[in-house]
């Protein structure tokens, strides 16, 4: 990731609300308008019995609410302990993300312009 991309990342995730934008994973259609955090539960031990020992991190943009046209949606998987940021990566209208996640704690940022609809999990 380049400067302006950690520069974005960082001063987006200063600006959460933790009483109000934040979701443990998983959570579906979910309504966000502004920087919005998802994370797994520290509480809980990451989920090992993924096949062949490896996770990831899915997201999907279900658009609009009652219109279903929407704006891509930015997003940052980042591990909770810090050490790890992916993307920036853009989830279009009805698409899917998925990003390789190791047995750590995750998050996922999302950035959206307008409000949205979004789900994210992990397999």
């Amino acid at each position: 990731m380049g400067t302006t991309d950690d520069t974005n990342y960082n001063n987006l995730i200063a600006s959460i609300d933790p009483l109000r934008n934040q979701y443990l994973i998983p959570s579906y259609k979910v309504i966000i308008a502004n920087p919005t955090v998802f994370h797994e539960s520290e509480s809980n031990p990451p989920d090992r019995e993924s096949p062949k020992g490896r996770r990831q991190v899915g997201m999907s943009n279900n658009g609009k609410p009652n219109t279903g046209s929407s704006a891509p949606v930015p997003v940052w998987v980042f591990s909770l302990d810090g050490k790890d940021v992916k993307g920036p990566f853009d989830v279009e209208e009805e698409k899917l993300l998925y990003v390789e996640i190791d047995d750590r704690h995750w998050g996922v940022l999302a950035n959206p312009s307008e409000e949205v609809s979004v789900s994210v999990w992990v397999e």
